[in-house]
């Protein structure tokens, strides 16, 4: 089942150039990750700050293996310390879990 990832960062003032830059290395590796769909990096118009990047995968398995991989770990390594809190992660699938339907 499809999945669509939203990553939230907040930037520490004056790094977000420079954050830009790793999010885009990020996507272009994913193009070659099996399983990998689409993706976009947003900026808040509200908080210069914030920054938002939304993926989409085949499934959750396909995220949860490029998350964890080591070359998006080398690359989050450089991203971390340009924060000013730790990224928040979620994760979303199109309609409602057939576990949660109901009878």
């Amino acid at each position: 089942m499809v999945v669509k990832v939203f990553i939230e960062r907040r930037v520490q003032s004056g790094n977000e150039r420079r954050v830009l830059t790793l999010l885009k290395e990020l996507r272009i590796q994913c193009l070659d990750r099996q399983g990998y769909v689409s993706g976009e990096s947003l900026a808040d118009t509200q908080d210069q700050h914030t920054l938002l990047v939304v993926s989409t995968w085949w499934n959750k398995g396909a995220w949860e293996a490029w998350h964890d991989s080591a070359i998006r770990r080398e690359i989050e390594s450089r991203v971390e310390p340009l924060l000013l809190e730790p990224e928040k992660v979620r994760v979303f699938m199109d309609g409602i879990p057939p576990e949660a339907a109901g009878p």
